[in-house]
């Protein structure tokens, strides 16, 4: 009784102190699982402490496909700790959260613990179980991975974020859950509480949040957030464009031909972008519109991007010292990195048929032990 009454306190002063936090996310649907689910992040919950009920476990249905497995069903979950994480491979956070998840699946399997990827897109793209396929090979998952590309197990867990961890014990009841990267060292203690066994925790690390100062934007029209342009959008139909005068911090704008989807923004060559940025490194996802490769010009505050600060994904000829990232699959493309105050990216397609969906960022890494939570992706289903 005492540690309900404690963990009821603790629940009511999260809620008024960092309910803010909460909720100033991108609006999505509202989780089934107790007010706690979407709270308990945020204790630091020692590996001692008797982890709540927080609910049971939902159906693992409608999944289109499985990777890393010939399938897993609610049978095979029985008397199991079962570890579910909620993906998609474009997503940034998520694959941050992939070699940690990994070393878990190392350590722990063979003592009991079942991990399940839920991979839900966040695009139509990621629907595509060779593209899915791919990012599991790319990134070494080796976990099983089901394609979950109905929603349907994401509704029934009544989930809302990308990364999302759910922690199941032996009855089924969820125990413990976490959104967002970070935390890595309290996830680890709750796994381990349910598996009865003690061993050293791993150290994993995150970026460092606090020099990461502008937000993921997508260019689609349902979600194109702090677009700057001196002509609207036109959702749906061709139209030409033109860059600001000047381009605020956060913000973004269009040059030449573009038909802005619901989701994307189609590069109608010879096209531009701009986004005003203050982070260490800059992410962008995109797509060819055809299987043709695409180069696509990369620029650093107006000239090419110097060496030192080219991201995994940009090339820079000795030459001529052009700098270009080439588009092959639809993935999260590194562009920046190394990065320090607030400059301008630049993307210059030559060519027609390229989609650009989003920009995300990312920092040097630094352990977690002791770090908040990063705020987790949160958007409403399409």
């Amino acid at each position: 009784m005492k540690y309900r009454a404690l963990i009821a306190v603790i629940i009511i002063f999260v809620f008024v102190v960092v309910g803010g936090i909460i909720t100033s996310t991108r609006i999505g649907s509202k989780a089934n699982l107790p007010s706690l689910n979407a709270l308990i992040q945020t204790q630091p919950l020692m590996p001692d402490m008797d982890l709540p009920v927080l609910g049971t476990l939902p159906k693992i249905e409608g999944i289109a496909a499985w990777i890393n497995t010939g399938g897993i069903n609610q049978d095979d979950l029985k008397n199991k700790v079962v570890l579910v994480d909620f993906m998609t491979y474009s997503c940034i956070n998520c694959i941050r959260t992939f070699p940690t998840l990994n070393r878990w699946y190392d350590k722990y399997h063979r003592s009991g613990l079942v991990m399940i990827g839920i991979h839900t897109p966040e695009f139509d793209f990621e629907k595509k179980q060779d593209s899915v396929q791919r990012a599991v090979n790319d990134y070494g998952i080796k976990f099983p991975v089901g394609l979950d590309n109905d929603y349907k197990t994401w509704n029934n867990f009544q989930n809302r974020f990308w990364p999302a961890t759910y922690l199941f014990d032996r009855t089924g009841a969820l125990r413990y859950t976490h959104f967002g990267e970070g935390n890595y060292e309290v996830t680890e203690a709750a796994i381990q509480e349910l598996l009865d066994t003690d061993e050293e925790i791993t150290n994993s690390s995150s970026p460092d949040f606090k020099k990461i100062a502008s937000p993921e934007t997508y260019f689609g029209w349902k979600r194109a957030d702090r677009y700057a342009g001196n002509i609207d959008i036109d959702a749906n139909d061709r139209a030409l464009y033109e860059f600001p005068t000047y381009l605020p911090k956060n913000n973004w704008a269009l040059q030449g031909g573009w038909t802005v989807f619901k989701e994307y923004a189609l590069a109608d060559g010879p096209s531009r972008l701009q986004f005003r940025f203050d982070a260490p490194k800059v992410y962008f996802v995109l797509a060819p519109e055809t299987a043709k490769q695409t180069k696509v010009n990369v620029r650093l505050d107006g000239q090419w991007v110097p060496k030192q600060y080219a991201g995994a994904d940009v090339s820079v000829e000795s030459t001529t010292d052009r700098s270009y990232v080439t588009i092959e699959y639809p993935q999260l493309y590194e562009l920046l990195a190394n990065i320090e105050g607030e400059h301008t990216i630049e993307l210059e397609f030559l060519e027609p048929n390229s989609k650009v969906y989003s920009i995300t960022f990312g920092a040097g890494e630094k352990p977690t032990t002791s770090e908040q939570p990063a705020a987790p992706t949160e958007v409403k289903p399409q």
